[in-house]
């Protein structure tokens, strides 16, 4: 008699706000996933619309939608995060991230799981991604591999969080720490934090293909948004009268996070030790000038980023 094969158990992570114009076609898709088991937790974060209606119609055809919806307004990053570190106690194998507006095609979970699934240590799956608008697909995202470096995620949010898939080692690893500031996570997102957190002992895997139809639209909480030059002036002037709220994030990210994790890489500890301390001296900040890595993964101007050191922004 043929042994029956176990399938992969996922849980599947949604914040929602308002969705109801696309939340359907992206709860079929998720249902229609192949080779895999998984449970749909979903937090709604204050819809006013028919969201929530939608989910209880669902959850009253049966379908496994665990519904942690606590009326707060909390914001896209602390949403997701708050889901996960409820959910990460019941020690699925697989964790993955899911916006409310994307469709997935069929395939997406067990692709994800069949890169990662040899992995005993932290290791997150991130994918390209299908821009899909006004109903159509319109290519890839990513032509070439985007920058994974750890340096890269420190500064800019390159890969989203609705491609990622993560075992569950990295899923006890992310919440052995606090649950990460509001100030820092509404800045950073879940995306970028997992990320940074999963670089600190484990590994990340890219995957040039896509199994997501990533949807663009005028309501996207974020998107495919680019910062220019002179808002980033402004923003550094906005830092020193103190109305900036992104002031010292790089560095007050880096400290929190030296603060709150443990069994870090040493070349990531070197990393974020100079970024965390550099206003403590001026030998700090030329230590920081001279680190070119760090320059190049913000892509900005070499003169901007010393501004930014010089005036205490990063």
């Amino acid at each position: 008699m043929q042994e029956k094969v176990k399938l992969p158990k996922v849980a599947v992570l949604m914040s929602t706000y308002n969705g109801e114009k696309y939340i359907k076609e992206q709860l079929d898709s998720i249902f229609s996933q192949v080779d895999v088991l998984l449970d749909l937790y979903i937090r709604d974060d204050g819809s006013t619309d028919t969201t929530m209606d939608i989910i209880h119609s669902y959850i009253e055809r049966g379908k496994t939608i665990i519904n942690l919806t606590d009326g707060k307004r909390l914001g896209s990053g602390q949403s997701f995060m708050s889901l996960l570190y409820y959910v990460s106690k019941r020690e699925y194998q697989y964790y993955a991230f899911a916006d409310q507006d994307d469709i997935w095609l069929s395939e997406k979970l067990i692709k994800a799981i069949s890169f990662i699934e040899n992995d005993v240590s932290p290791v997150l799956y991130c994918s390209n991604q299908i821009i899909y608008e006004n109903g159509v697909q319109k290519g890839l995202r990513f032509s070439d591999t985007p920058d994974l470096s750890f340096e890269g995620h420190i500064t800019m949010n390159l890969l989203s969080g609705c491609t990622m898939v993560f075992n569950g080692a990295l899923a006890k690893y992310l919440t052995s720490g606090q649950f990460p500031p509001k100030d820092i996570i509404e800045h950073r997102l879940h995306d970028s934090w997992v990320f940074i957190i999963c670089m600190l002992q484990g590994r990340v895997v890219y995957d040039s293909n896509s199994y997501i139809l990533y949807r663009i639209h005028e309501k996207n909480v974020v998107g495919l948004k680019k910062i220019g030059i002179p808002e980033r002036v402004k923003r550094i002037f906005a830092s020193v009268d103190g109305k900036s709220k992104i002031k010292n994030l790089r560095s007050r990210t880096c400290k929190y996070i030296l603060n709150n994790y443990s069994n870090i890489c040493l070349d990531k500890e070197i990393i974020l030790q100079r970024i965390a301390n550099y206003k403590e001296s001026l030998q700090g900040k030329i230590e920081l000038i001279k680190f070119k890595d760090i320059c190049r993964a913000t892509g900005e101007n070499r003169l901007l980023f010393i501004l930014k050191v010089l005036t205490n922004y990063v």
